[in-house]
């Protein structure tokens, strides 16, 4: 064999370690990305449902604010005044425990 013969060996074996190389990094590469691409998922699935178990057994409001307005209402049936501002806080209430659960909801 001759000096050009082996130096055109080593050239080819040399580029074939090269690609080689080249592979088996672009594959690790492959790899880590799926490994955090999966975990990212796994926590974000895990913080939605999180979220929506915890809000599922969560009542409607009813807020102290209310409870002590339906008290005095028990006190004074015929104010017109108080019945007004408990429909007012019970709209305010639920208005912000729909958009809550619609906001978990996603």
């Amino acid at each position: 064999m001759s000096d050009r013969d082996r130096q055109a060996d080593s050239e080819a074996s040399a580029s074939g370690l090269r690609k080689a190389d080249a592979v088996r990094d672009r594959r690790l590469l492959a790899v880590s990305l799926l490994l955090v691409a999966g975990v990212f998922s796994g926590v974000v699935v895990g913080v939605m449902m999180t979220a929506h178990f915890a809000a599922e057994g969560d009542p409607p409001p009813n807020t102290a604010a209310l409870q002590s307005m339906q008290l005095l209402l028990q006190e004074y049936p015929d104010s017109q005044e108080l019945k007004q501002a408990i429909r007012e806080e019970d709209r305010t209430a639920r208005q912000a425990y729909f958009t809550r659960r619609r906001i978990m909801a996603g």
